[in-house]
């Protein structure tokens, strides 16, 4: 075998994952040339020698070196009898690069801006880290935001950058980090906030901040308006063509971007036209609104005039308020008065200048007020004057109808014939027709039209008896009724007699014993009867009762 290369074995080139190690060949080869040498390498954070190759020229490249760990290398020669005893480095080699990273550079500087750019200027960082700066890297942070998030490189030693792509209004801060070749350096200081937005802008109002509105005396109104522009604008309210000034109902505060205007316990002097104007170097731009301080209505116009007057509703009419408060009426509010209560109670609202007061109790005495209502409030009562109005109807009920007339009937319906009533001033509109049995109570039967006099009960039961009666109703109400007519029974009104013959059949006694029949008989009108015997009269001994629909006959005591 060979001895040992001869040392040193010596490293150089060192990098963060590589190295050059170098040697001499052995003082004795064996007799036999080198066929090879074989390098290992020793990574003191693992604990083992490892196999980097083998390489047949007295120098080795090592690669897949981990950066940051301590390494220890040795070398064999190898011929056909085997190889040496190895050797070694004498000391620990760190894989590092023969350079660090960048320091921080300066914190950057924002040297101009728009709606959606930044430009960033910055110096160098004073420690190059032994490697020349080969580009930087420009991280961005929104507002709120944890992270940041790079945005831009530059290539070279080149100390500014322009930052595209920006959220328009959102809030920005820049830090810019240091490249060489051993990597990127630690962050600069943050910069200062800087929000996206044009650098030159002609002011704007934002007009959506600044509203017509409508308040009443005592309240108050705020207009707290946003006003675009760069620079920053002036601002200056103006109220019906004079400057306005803060005094005991006026606020008004500027800020750069935004103006407050606050007016508190508004009297009427205050309703007119407010202009805020924003100027800058740009331009100018105005806008104005309308502000209206109302109140409740005046009291509605009289005379509270009374129409129409019946016993359940009456009509008012009245003339609208001389000041309706600065607001459109809503509508109006109606009450009544019972003279006997006195009290004061809502019956009502309506929309114009009139109204129908309905559900009136007739016979009492009524007053009315009405009072205007907007949006801010209700006027003062104007009230009907007098000593009140009577609810009455210009007509009575009807009068009561006349015994109705049984001109018909059958076996399941009577027919009813009336004379019309006095109408009370208002026309008959219908007829109500009542009936009831013999143990019964009055129940409808059958409206009639107020034109017709005559009528057709059905649906009766028959063999009952019925009486009718009759009730007129017109816009009063219903009249009396009228007398009940005379009984009824429901039946046929023409029939063929028909003898019950289960009532008389042959008949033997003996002589001195009584016989009696008692034998019903239907027919309309009722039959009129008559006894024989043997073809002749029967004998003056034998009594005969006749009744409609039944006949009694009675033997007091027979003989041959």
């Amino acid at each position: 075998r060979p001895t040992s290369p001869q040392g040193p074995l010596e490293v150089s080139d060192i990098f963060e994952n590589k190295c050059k190690l170098s040697w001499k060949p052995p003082e004795d080869d064996g007799g036999e040339p080198i066929t090879y040498y074989e390098v290992e390498k020793f990574d003191e954070e693992v604990g083992k020698w490892i196999s980097c190759g083998k390489v047949k020229d007295t120098v080795a490249h090592i690669n897949d070196l981990q950066k940051g760990h301590s390494y220890q290398f040795r070398v064999r020669a190898v011929n056909q009898e085997g190889a040496s005893d190895p050797l070694s480095t004498k000391n620990s080699t760190l894989a590092k690069n023969p350079y660090d990273e960048p320091g921080r550079p300066s914190t950057p500087e924002v040297t101009d801006w728009d709606v959606d750019r930044v430009n960033l200027a910055w110096e160098p960082p004073d420690n190059d880290g032994g490697d020349p700066i080969s580009g930087y890297v420009i991280e961005k942070r929104k507002k709120h935001a944890k992270d940041w998030v790079e945005c831009g490189k530059t290539d070279g030693p080149e100390c500014e950058a322009s930052i595209l792509g920006l959220k328009e209004s959102e809030e920005y801060q820049f830090r810019i980090r240091a490249v060489n070749k051993a990597g990127m350096g630690e962050p600069s200081d943050s910069s200062r906030r800087v929000i996206a937005k044009p650098r030159n802008l002609k002011p704007h109002i934002h007009r959506e901040s600044m509203r017509t509105v409508i308040i009443k005396v005592g309240q108050g109104v705020e207009f707290d308006v946003p006003v675009n522009g760069e620079p920053p604008p002036e601002k200056v309210w103006i109220f019906n063509d004079k400057p306005i000034e803060s005094d005991g109902h006026i606020t008004i505060t500027n800020e750069d971007y935004r103006t407050l205007y606050i007016l508190k316990n508004a009297t009427r002097k205050h309703t007119g036209k407010y202009t805020l104007t924003a100027s800058n170097v740009n331009g100018t731009d105005k806008h104005a609104v309308e502000v209206t301080v109302i109140g409740r209505p005046s009291t509605p116009e009289g005379p509270l005039e009374v129409s129409d007057i019946h016993a359940d509703h009456m009509n008012l009419e009245w003339k609208p308020p001389e000041d309706d408060g600065g607001l459109p009426i809503d509508h109006y509010e109606i009450e009544k008065m019972d003279m006997s209560t006195g009290r004061w109670v809502p019956c009502g609202r309506s929309q114009d200048c009139k109204s129908t007061v309905q559900n009136l109790q007739e016979g009492k005495t009524y007053q009315f007020r009405v009072r205007a209502v907007n949006k801010e409030g209700e006027s003062d009562p104007l009230a009907t004057e007098g000593d009140g109005f009577l609810a009455k109807n210009p007509y009575d009920v009807p009068g009561k109808v006349n015994k109705p007339e049984i001109v018909d009937w059958d076996k399941d319906h009577v027919d009813l014939q009336w004379k019309s009533p006095d109408d009370g001033g208002s026309p008959v509109e219908e007829y109500v027709v009542e009936m009831k049995d013999e143990h019964g109570k009055w129940i409808e039967a059958m409206r009639i039209p107020g034109s017709e006099t005559s009528a057709r009960v059905g649906n009766l039961k028959e063999g009952e008896e019925y009486q009718f009666r009759i009730i007129a109703k017109n816009k009063a109400g219903y009249g009396e009724p009228s007398n009940p007519s005379d009984h009824v029974i429901a039946k046929p009104r023409n029939l063929a007699p028909h003898i019950h013959r289960e009532d008389v059949e042959d008949t033997t006694i003996k002589v001195g014993q009584p016989l009696r029949f008692t034998v019903h008989i239907d027919g309309e009108p009722p039959p009129k009867v008559t006894w024989s015997c043997n073809g002749g009269s029967v004998d003056s001994n034998i009594a005969i009762e006749n009744e409609d629909y039944i006949t009694k006959f009675t033997l007091t005591k027979a003989s041959r």
